[in-house]
């Protein structure tokens, strides 16, 4: 890979630059390869679905970091229309967006239940008997193999229209849109 370009964007596991006409997607430095191959994994279900997400090109090691490096999104984020009374159509547009995702059948991502199930588990300093009756909702909940994206706000939702991108699919599953 060549030399990275501008900071993006940036959050908790990684940085995003810019690679010419593409995006660079580092994670930080010390994190294993698995998460961004489970995200290139996910992509490709996204892509393979229509969704709209980034294109993977490659998956690789990045002067020790490992990363992604994908079509670009546009540059704002349905975030910045995000006002102390937003726009309804915003609203509107971003509800329509998740419904999208929750009509796709999930299959290839990992399970929402466990995931969830095992987030709680591990989970300390819970009041008591919360971690039981959380558990006890999760299973009651249908088992619905459905595209979850696992962080779905503003922030990772860039563009709009035709050219909207969903981005940051690293925590998506596959499960009931009700979890």
């Amino acid at each position: 890979m060549s030399e990275i370009g501008r900071l993006l964007g940036a959050g908790k596991e990684a940085e995003v630059f810019e690679h010419g006409t593409l995006a660079l997607k580092l994670y930080r430095t010390g994190r294993p390869k698995a998460p961004a191959f489970r995200e290139a994994a996910n992509l490709a279900i996204a892509e393979k679905l229509s969704l709209p997400a980034p294109r993977i090109h490659v998956v690789g090691d990045y002067h020790g970091r490992w990363g992604l490096l994908m079509d670009r999104a546009p540059d704002f984020s349905f975030a910045d229309e995000m006002t102390p009374e937003p726009p309804l159509s915003a609203i509107k547009d971003m509800a329509e967006l998740q419904l999208r995702l929750h009509h796709e059948p999930g299959t290839g991502l990992p399970s929402l239940k466990a995931r969830l199930s095992a987030n709680i588990e591990h989970t300390e300093d819970l009041p008591h008997g919360l971690r039981e009756r959380l558990l006890f909702a999760l299973d009651a909940l249908p088992d619905e193999d459905k595209v979850c994206h696992g962080d779905f706000h503003p922030w990772n939702i860039l563009g709009s229209g035709p050219d909207v991108m969903i981005i940051d699919w690293l925590d998506a599953c596959s499960g009931s849109p009700a979890a």
